[in-house]
């Protein structure tokens, strides 16, 4: 009787372990027959195909519990933790086609990855895959699945919940190069500019989702980690680091900065008040690099890079080794929110390879995101902003064409700078013509004051893109003569961008 007793109180223990495990991997069991993993259904050796292609998918597949073809049914963020603002977003996934043998059609699972967001604050996680040098898709940038999308998904068990390694679009698009568009692409940037957001596909040479600092969180302090990696002896990968942050300050177009804080003990990414680079070990996941950014209403309040050490780490050209500096030039580009990139020829391609020291470089499309999301100014030759102040307007002279630029992008601070002001002295019996173009998308207006401070004229088009003109024939008075170039704002809109203008004489009548 006793052995049965003991043979029961196993057996008991054994549903109860089953029941246990069923709970923790959260998968809803159906009746259906799972033939699909004897691949007698065309999609699997679709699939299949596709993994085996793909070093970096071969490696998800390895570290995954399941792997299936399914489509998303809910996403719900969630914020576990208010004080840190971590943030992670559960999906709830109905399968397809399962790939391993452990799951079946018609189950469903809910997975979980970090990053998302909820109401007006947000966690933006960037991932940098470890792909392989034939690897010919693209993963996720930033894992966002969305409600109806059909993916190929890859996902391990953990302690009490179902990580999200990474997914694929099923079926799968490849990787497409953008041809650098032709003219200049600086001026470009005052053609059609958008507001809030740039696609890869606008033809600026990069992708930004409209998250950004403001000009007085510059200077942006950054910490690196105390122990930096292994793989390198001395403290040489914070020099690595130091360049990486020189390269977006250096740029011409940018009023992007930095200041360097030393190092910092943190054990990882979380909203601390540190803007740190970490060297984090992750045998479970086939990223290179994270870089978290912190949102509040569109404002980024801090940013986290984590560098795995799981794989090797050198300066410089090393075989089988991710370069420091390249990889943080390119992660601190998404410390501007600048968004990977399909085009090879950016720092900003979302694909890093080792033995490569490229990315160390900024190429035209990374200096116009920097340049569009905090652009410097150089009103009128001025190595700066033109003056907002009609006592302080900056002096021109005559028949030379000056350009400017009136912003309210990318922060709220900037809106400030909606005017500028430019004086010139001329005598009475001068006639001139002063001219302004504005931006395709812009309307600015021209107006003209005396030496007295008086407004005497002005140029009002009211319309995007409308040239403005006046003529004083004769001027009247001699002295300083001041011009106000201003955005027309009803409701906040009068566009932004680069304008020029002229002071020209105007020609006598023979």
């Amino acid at each position: 009787m006793l052995k049965w007793m003991k043979v029961a109180t196993i057996f008991a223990l054994i549903l109860l372990l089953a029941s246990t495990m069923r709970s923790m991997v959260q998968i809803t069991y159906s009746d259906s027959a799972n033939d699909n993993i004897q691949n007698k259904n065309p999609l699997v050796q679709e699939a299949n195909s596709l993994i085996e292609a793909n070093q970096i998918l071969i490696e998800n597949r390895d570290l995954a519990t399941f792997v299936a073809i399914g489509t998303v049914k809910k996403v719900e963020s969630v914020l576990l933790d208010e004080k840190t603002r971590t943030i992670v977003t559960n999906a709830e996934i109905y399968i397809e086609v399962p790939l391993t043998d452990n799951i079946q059609a018609n189950d469903t699972l809910v997975v979980r990855y970090v990053g998302g967001s909820i109401g007006d604050i947000a966690l933006i996680v960037n991932i940098m895959w470890a792909y392989g040098p034939e690897d010919t898709i693209s993963l996720p940038d930033v894992m966002k699945l969305e409600t109806g999308e059909k993916v190929l998904f890859f996902c391990r068990q953990k302690e009490d919940h179902l990580q999200l390694l990474t997914y694929i679009p099923f079926p799968a698009d490849g990787t497409k190069e953008v041809d650098k568009p032709d003219g200049n692409d600086y001026l470009q940037l005052s053609e059609n500019q958008p507001s809030t957001s740039v696609d890869e596909e606008d033809g600026y040479g990069f992708a930004w989702d409209g998250y950004h600092r403001y000009w007085n969180d510059l200077p942006i302090n950054y910490y690196s980690d105390i122990d930096g990696t292994s793989d390198i002896a001395g403290t040489s990968e914070f020099d690595a680091i130091r360049a990486a942050f020189t390269a977006w300050e250096d740029l011409r177009f940018s009023g992007i900065d930095f200041t360097d804080m030393g190092t910092c003990n943190v054990a990882s990414a979380q909203y601390d008040g540190y803007n740190a680079l970490l060297w984090i070990t992750n045998y479970n996941e086939t990223w290179v690099a994270l870089n978290h950014n912190y949102v509040s209403n569109f404002h980024i309040l801090e940013s986290d890079t984590e560098f795995n050490d799981r794989y090797a780490w050198a300066v410089g050209a090393q075989q089988n080794c991710y370069d420091v500096q390249s990889v943080a030039t390119h992660e601190i580009g998404h410390w501007l929110m600048l968004m990977d990139m399909q085009s090879n020829s950016q720092t900003m391609y979302g694909h890093m390879a080792t033995n490569d020291v490229s990315p160390r470089s900024l190429e035209w499309g990374d200096e116009n995101g920097a340049h569009y999301v905090y652009p410097v100014h150089n009103d009128a030759n001025q190595g700066g902003d033109g003056s907002n102040t009609f006592s302080g307007a900056s002096s021109v002279i005559k028949n030379t064409l000056y350009y400017g630029r009136l912003c309210d992008l990318p922060t709220p601070d900037h809106t400030l700078d909606t005017e500028d002001y430019f004086k010139i002295y001329t005598g009475s019996t001068a006639r001139l013509a002063f001219v302004l173009h504005p931006p395709s998308n812009a309307d600015f207006d021209l107006e003209l004051y005396n030496p007295s401070g008086q407004l005497v004229a002005y140029s009002r088009t009211r319309a995007n893109g409308g040239s403005e003109t006046i003529t004083r024939d004769p001027m009247g008075i001699t002295g300083e003569w001041r011009i106000r170039i201003y955005r027309y704002s009803t409701g906040g809109q009068g566009g932004n961008g680069q304008y020029s203008f002229k002071i020209s004489d105007i020609p006598l009548l023979k």
